[in-house]
């Protein structure tokens, strides 16, 4: 692989991340602890649908 092609692949999967880290700030925030309680929940800013 080159270096260029894995550098935009890094910078890619930091993006990623960053806005993972900005959703879980936003659940922190919010008082969203489980997020697998409150992924459901209107009021939780999670992007999540729950599971069946």
């Amino acid at each position: 692989m080159r270096a260029a092609a894995k550098l935009a692949e890094v910078e890619q999967r930091i993006a990623d991340l960053r806005t993972v880290h900005e959703t879980l700030l936003q659940a922190v925030d919010a008082g969203c602890d489980d997020l697998a309680a409150y992924a459901a929940d209107p009021g939780c800013p999670l992007p999540l649908q729950s599971q069946p």
